[in-house]
């Protein structure tokens, strides 16, 4: 969903949550793929910084964010 893309782009602390998520069922060669969510660049900082700018980011991580959010808890071990 595209609601979730804008949560993870947006949350520093909600992608590495999603990427042990996604490790947790999937196994453990998956949070590679999100390297540039989970510990970005300064280059990556640099060339999406209007794509993780919260005013733009806001109303579409808004759509679904707490259902991201739910199921991130479900799917980790608190």
């Amino acid at each position: 969903m595209t609601s979730w893309a804008a949560c993870l782009l947006g949350s520093p602390a909600l992608a590495p949550l999603a990427a042990e998520a996604v490790a947790a069922a999937h196994g453990d060669t998956a949070p590679v793929a999100f390297r540039r969510l989970t510990h970005p660049t300064e280059e990556d900082h640099r060339s999406a910084a209007l794509l993780r700018h919260p005013d733009v980011l806001a109303p579409i991580a808004d759509l679904h964010g707490a259902e991201l959010r739910e199921r991130l808890r479900a799917a980790l071990p608190m």
